[in-house]
């Protein structure tokens, strides 16, 4: 398990890692957290009790919490509001803008090709050009990055299509 956890590291992105296991020694907990685990709990385990620790990883890493605030570095994403702010202040994306982020955001890590984003997005009804998603995609870059030409949220694999990463705070 702790070759899996650097093994998880080296990809790219972040997903937060809870080990849970019968090892329940100092040493092997202290060689958990060297792999990098998020936290490391030990069996037996109230279910309550591993859920909760589970959501404060998933919270800490600003890919929790209630389900409606979602943290890409200086980026935050209300669903609920439906606006996204950097710094407290609004970034003024139109509504789509706003709907294409917050469906990459609910899907870290998954790539979606235009169409299924236009599907997704714009509604199975839509008749407008795929093209649509790649302009798009180009607003929120310079919107939500820091760097547009070197993001570190929203990327594009080439052929296949876009996806969004979010790092753990720091």
């Amino acid at each position: 398990m702790f070759v899996v956890c650097r093994e998880i590291r080296r990809l790219p992105g972040y997903i937060p890692v809870v080990m849970l296991t019968g090892l329940d020694s100092r040493d092997d907990e202290l060689r958990g957290f060297e792999a990098n685990a998020d936290d490391y709990v030990t069996k037996p385990i109230v279910p309550e009790t591993l859920l909760a620790r589970m959501r404060a990883v998933l919270r800490l890493a600003g890919v929790g919490g209630d389900g409606n605030l979602i943290e890409l570095g200086s980026v935050c994403i209300d669903l609920r509001a439906r606006e996204a702010r950097r710094g407290g202040a609004p970034l003024g994306l139109a509504p789509k803008e706003f709907e294409l982020l917050a469906f990459l955001a609910e899907h870290p890590g998954q790539v979606f090709g235009k169409t299924q984003l236009l599907d997704q997005v714009w509604g199975p009804e839509f008749e407008g050009d795929p093209h649509t998603v790649s302009v798009r995609m180009s607003k929120l870059r310079a919107a939500v990055e820091d760097n547009p030409n070197r993001p570190r949220h929203l990327h594009s694999r080439k052929g296949v299509g876009y996806y969004l990463t979010i790092e753990p705070r720091e």
